[in-house]
C-alpha cells in the first residue's frame, strides 16, 4: 500500500497512478461534479426564471454535461495511467469533446438570434411573431423561413455527422489504435499513439469551432449588453476558450524537456479544461445570479410591499404601479425598445400593447352602433390574431409566461380557429406584425344639426388571417368572447413587467447618464407627476 503511494509519472504503463497528485486528481474530480450537479439543479429549478429561459435550460444543461464528461475523462487520465487507452482518448478527442464546443457556439449563437428577432418584434418584421408551419414539400421555403440560431443547428448537426464518419473510418483504417487490423499507419506504442496525422480532424473541429465560430460569434454579439449577463458569459468563455488548442499542439508535439516533464504529471488534454470550466461556472453561476436578483426585485416591489413603502419621492412615485400604467397608455414605446435591447423580454410588452389597442378597439367600434355582428367578428379575428402571436406555445415566437389555468382558458376560446399560413406569405402585410391596431386612424367627425356624429367607415379595420380548423366552414365567434378576454392574462404579465421589467428599466435610466431612454424618461415622470 506504501509504494502505491510513492510518485509516480504519467508514462501509460498499466500501473495505475494512485500516488499523492493521482488521488488530488479524484478527489477534485469528485468535488467538482458535486458543484457541477448542484448548478444543474438550481438551473432546473430555476427554468422559469427569465435569465434560464432564455438561455434555453435544455442547451445549457446539455453544454455543462457534455464539457463535464470530457473534464472527467481528462482528470482521470493520471490516475488510470495506461488503462486509458489511445484509442478512447481519440474517440473522446474526436466525439464528445466537438460535440461539447459546438453545443457551447450553439449557445452562443442563441444569443445573437434572441437579440436579433427580439428587435424584429418592436420593427414588425414578418415571421418574427408567428411560427408558421409548412409542408415537407415547400423545402426552400422551410429553409427561408429559419432564422440564424435554426440554421446554426443544422450546420452543427451536419458536421456532427460528418465528424462521425471521419473519426469512425480514421480509427478503423489506421493500425495505429488496433495492431490487429487497419489499412495504413502502423502500431506504436502508447505515447507515439497519441501523436500523428490521425488526430489531425480532431485538430480541425477545435480549430473551426474556436478559432472561426468563435470570433464569429464575437462579431455578432459586439453590440448586445443585456441586463442578464448572457453577452457577457459569451465573451468570457470564447475568450478563455481561445487558448486550448494551442497549448494543447504545443505540447502534444513538442520534444522540449521542460514540456516532456510537465506532461508526466499534466495530461496534454489538460489545457482544454480552463475554458471548459469557465464555460460550466459562466453557464451556472451567472443564469443563478440574475434569477436571484429576479427575485429580490420581484419582492422588493409586489404589491404587498407597496403599502410599505413611502410615495413621497419622484423615483419612489416613478416605481408605482401607477406609473407604469401611465407608461403603457401613453409612452410605450421607449419601455418596449428597452425591454428588447437589454432585457430580452419584449413579448411581455408587445402583449400589454395589443391588449390595450385591442380594447381601445372595442369601445371605439362600440360606439359605432351598425353592422354588430361583422365587427365582433373581425374583433374576434383580432384576438385570435393576439392569441397565436403573443400566446400559443406552438405558434408565438415568443409566447407570454402565464400560468395554465389562464392559458388553457385562451386556448379553449379559440380552439376552433388557426392563423393560416398566408399571414407570413407577403413582407407587406396590410397589419402591424407587432400590433394589428396600429394602423387605426381617429374617428371623422360629421358635424350636423344637433351634434357630431361618427362615420363607421372612417376606421381602416386590418384584416387578419384568421380561419376556421373545419374546412370549408365559416369562423364563429364563440359564446362569451368579450372585451374582457385578456383580462386575467393582461393582469399577470403587467404584474411580472412591473415586478420585474419596468423596476430594471428605471435602474438603467438612473445609472446610464448617456442612455438615450433616460432623460426624456425622466422628464416623462416628472410632467406627470406634477400635474
Amino acid at each position: 500500500m506504501a509504494s502505491s503511494l510513492l510518485p509516480r509519472v504519467l508514462d501509460y504503463t498499466e500501473r495505475p497512478n494512485f500516488d499523492a497528485l493521482g488521488i488530488f486528481y479524484i478527489v477534485f474530480l469528485g468535488l467538482y461534479t458535486f458543484v457541477v450537479a448542484a448548478g444543474l439543479v438550481g438551473i432546473f429549478l430555476q427554468r422559469k426564471t427569465v435569465a434560464v429561459r432564455i438561455r434555453g435550460w435544455k442547451l445549457t444543461s446539455l453544454c455543462i454535461v457534455f464539457s463535464h464528461i470530457y473534464a472527467g475523462v481528462v482528470l482521470c487520465i493520471y490516475p488510470e495511467n495506461g488503462a486509458f487507452k489511445c484509442g478512447g482518448e481519440y474517440w473522446i478527442m474526436g466525439i464528445i469533446f466537438p460535440l461539447g464546443l459546438a453545443l457551447f457556439q450553439a449557445a452562443n449563437m442563441r444569443l445573437h438570434a434572441y437579440s436579433t428577432r427580439q428587435r424584429f418584434l418592436v420593427h414588425g418584421n414578418p415571421g418574427a411573431i408567428i411560427n408558421v408551419s409548412f409542408s415537407r414539400s415547400q423545402v426552400t421555403v422551410r429553409w427561408k423561413r429559419l432564422d440564424a440560431l435554426q440554421k446554426t443547428y443544422l450546420a452543427i448537426l451536419l458536421a456532427f455527422v460528418i465528424q462521425v464518419i471521419v473519426t469512425t473510418i480514421v480509427y478503423f483504417g489506421s493500425f495505429r489504435f488496433h495492431a490487429s487490423y487497419g489499412i495504413f499507419s502502423h502500431h506504436v506504442n502508447p505515447t507515439e499513439c497519441r501523436r500523428g496525422f490521425e488526430w489531425i480532424p480532431t485538430v480541425v473541429w477545435q480549430a473551426l469551432w474556436t478559432f472561426f465560430v468563435g470570433p464569429y460569434v464575437l462579431f455578432r454579439t459586439r453590440s448586445i449588453h443585456d441586463t442578464h449577463y448572457w453577452a457577457l458569459q459569451t465573451r468570457l468563455t470564447i475568450g478563455m476558450s481561445i487558448i486550448g488548442t494551442p497549448m494543447w499542439l504545443a505540447f502534444v508535439y513538442s520534444d522540449s524537456p521542460a514540456v516532456i516533464r510537465l506532461n508526466r504529471y499534466v495530461p496534454t488534454a489538460f489545457w482544454f479544461l480552463p475554458g471548459l470550466w469557465a464555460l460550466q461556472l459562466t453557464s451556472i453561476i451567472l443564469p443563478l445570479w440574475d434569477a436571484h436578483r429576479e427575485r429580490i426585485l420581484f419582492k422588493r416591489f409586489s404589491l404587498d410591499n407597496q403599502g410599505l413603502n413611502s410615495t413621497d419621492s419622484l423615483n419612489e412615485k416613478q416605481r408605482s404601479m401607477a406609473a407604469l400604467d401611465i407608461a403603457l397608455a401613453k409612452n410605450i414605446e421607449p419601455l418596449l425598445q428597452w425591454a428588447a435591447r437589454r432585457e430580452f423580454t419584449a413579448e411581455n410588452i408587445v402583449f400589454l400593447k395589443a391588449v390595450r389597442d385591442f380594447r381601445r378597439k372595442w369601445r371605439a367600434v362600440a360606439n359605432i352602433g351598425t353592422n354588430h355582428d361583422t365587427l365582433l367578428l373581425e374583433l374576434f379575428e383580432d384576438a385570435a390574431y393576439i392569441y397565436f402571436s403573443c400566446v400559443d406555445r406552438a405558434t408565438a415566437a415568443f409566447n407570454i409566461n402565464v400560468d395554465s389555468q389562464i392559458y388553457n382558458k385562451l386556448k379553449d376560446t379559440f380552439r376552433d380557429v388557426r392563423i393560416s399560413n398566408r399571414a407570413l406569405d407577403s413582407p407587406t402585410s396590410d397589419h402591424s406584425e407587432v400590433c394589428p391596431f396600429d394602423d387605426l386612424k381617429p374617428f371623422v367627425m360629421e358635424m350636423g344639426g344637433k351634434g357630431s356624429r361618427v362615420r363607421p367607415d372612417a376606421y381602416a379595420l386590418p384584416t387578419t388571417d384568421i380561419e376556421s380548423k373545419l374546412p370549408g366552414q365559416q369562423t364563429m365567434v364563440p359564446e362569451g368572447f368579450n372585451i374582457h378576454i385578456f383580462d386575467d392574462a393582461y393582469k399577470s404579465v403587467k404584474y411580472l413587467v412591473f415586478t420585474n421589467t419596468w423596476q430594471r428599466y428605471l435602474d438603467h435610466s438612473e445609472t446610464s447618464s448617456r442612455s438615450s431612454f433616460s432623460d426624456p424618461e425622466t422628464t416623462y415622470f416628472e410632467y406627470q407627476t406634477k400635474r
